[in-house]
């Protein structure tokens, strides 16, 4: 008897394999564009799923991201007829940008196959491939020793935490084809707030998971990312404002306060942090120059250019150049300004900037309001986490680049984050069908 096996288990066993082990890989380049291999499939599933009629759009968040992606499209075309080129890689991320929004979607579709168990286990092996290439680089740092200089300049993987995600693998071998510090200090920032919301509202495994939020903290500063600092700064200022009377959480962030401080007032204290990841960049910057020195003061510049744009074509403020790096470096002279939200609007306008800051300001929105109506289970643990992570990841998509649909982030950000909708949805509605 043959064996059959449905549509919703096939896709089950796909986005498992997806979530746990994509960032373990590199991508796979096919010459114009380079993806990851479960990409491949998700996409299709998704297609199949939607002519099958299976994914619903339930909330404004996935309203809002595919509102995005459809005006940046329009943009595309605008800068088409602007410039006479078809900027292809544009297109190509429209088009896999736009898969990341019906994650959202899919998790409501799979919700049942992702119960507490296997939400966990995905979680686990994030953790475990952040701690382990983490033990990679110490190794090599007390092995190979380097200059400090050396290791802030380096993007490989050996002394900066990245794994493959800046790497792709095709005919001609494995290969760098960008820097991804930043997005991955944002990432371990992601896992490391579902681990410290465990940590904290979750009675199993409580120093398994204080362990993990440990050494998770040590990865981030090997990625030498500050946004992934800023990240977590502000997550645990939320933690605070929220739990000011616990003690507990109260101690840890005067320590956190007295901490920072001292070496704030005690220079001669800095050369310790100089000697270990991300404090050192904090420090002394790039090659020695300083905080405000290399990539800060380089965003800086881009932001005051695009100033000076719309004062010299304060129009092209209603729909941008065209949505495309390319367009952007032929009309403006630079293809990324470094930030989310002003690339969005060089590009593609302030009406499309406002749909993009809607989409962060619904996904704040829905966190809380799940959160108050009910916040006893383990779905409501997991949106806690995002609770703390949303006001950080904003801030980092202002002054950091796109990590909002960074390829090994977004799948497992959104995908669960519409697995712990549905159900604490469905757990709302049996409540309240109970009381009646």
């Amino acid at each position: 008897m043959p064996l059959i096996i449905s549509l919703s288990a096939f896709s089950a066993i796909i986005f498992r394999l997806y979530l746990s082990f994509n960032i373990y890989i590199p991508k796979f380049s096919f010459g114009f564009m380079n993806i990851y291999f479960f990409e491949i499939f998700s996409v299709f599933l998704i297609i199949l799923l939607i002519f099958k009629k299976k994914l619903k759009i339930l909330t404004n968040i996935e309203r809002s991201y595919l509102l995005f992606i459809f005006l940046s499209f329009l943009t595309f075309l605008e800068g088409f007829l602007y410039t006479g080129v078809i900027d292809w890689k544009a297109l190509f991320l429209i088009l896999k940008f736009a898969s990341f929004g019906l994650l959202i979607p899919v998790g409501y579709y799979l919700h049942k196959a992702f119960r507490e168990q296997e939400i966990m286990r995905i979680f686990y092996l994030q953790a475990f491939f952040i701690i382990a290439v983490a033990g990679f680089i110490i190794y090599n740092m007390s092995t190979h020793p380097q200059s400090l200089n050396y290791m802030i300049g380096d993007y490989s993987p050996r002394y900066r935490l990245i794994g493959f995600t800046g790497y792709s693998l095709g005919l001609s071998g494995l290969k760098q084809i960008g820097h991804t510090s930043v997005s991955m200090g944002i990432y371990i920032a992601f896992i490391f707030f579902i681990f410290l919301s465990l940590y904290i509202n979750n009675s199993n495994r409580r120093y398994l998971h204080c362990f993990i939020m440990v050494l998770l903290f040590c990865g981030e500063l090997l990625t030498y990312s500050r946004a992934g600092i800023l990240v977590i700064v502000c997550g645990l200022l939320i933690l605070f404002i929220d739990r000011f009377l616990n003690k507990y959480v109260f101690y840890l962030f005067l320590v956190l306060l007295v901490f920072l401080l001292t070496l704030i007032l005690y220079p001669s204290l800095q050369i310790y942090t100089k000697l270990f990841g991300t404090f050192s960049k904090l420090f002394i910057g790039h090659a020695g120059e300083g905080f405000w020195g290399g990539t800060i003061i380089i965003r800086i510049k881009y932001w005051l250019k695009a100033l000076d744009f719309f004062r010299d074509n304060p129009l092209m403020i209603l729909g941008g150049v065209g949505y495309g790096e390319q367009y952007a470096n032929i009309i403006t002279g630079i293809a990324f300004y470094e930030s989310l939200i002003v690339t969005t609007l060089i590009q593609s306008g302030i009406f499309v900037l406002g749909v993009i800051l809607a989409h962060f300001y619904y996904m704040w929105k829905y966190v809380n309001n799940d959160l108050k109506n009910n916040d006893s289970n383990f779905y409501s643990v997991i949106l806690y986490g995002y609770k703390l992570f949303i006001p950080g990841f904003f801030i980092a998509n202002c002054v950091a680049g796109n990590s909002l649909q960074t390829d090994f982030l977004a799948p497992i950000f959104y995908f669960i984050l519409g697995v712990c909708i549905i159900n604490i949805r469905k757990l709302t509605m049996a409540e309240s069908y109970g009381k009646e």
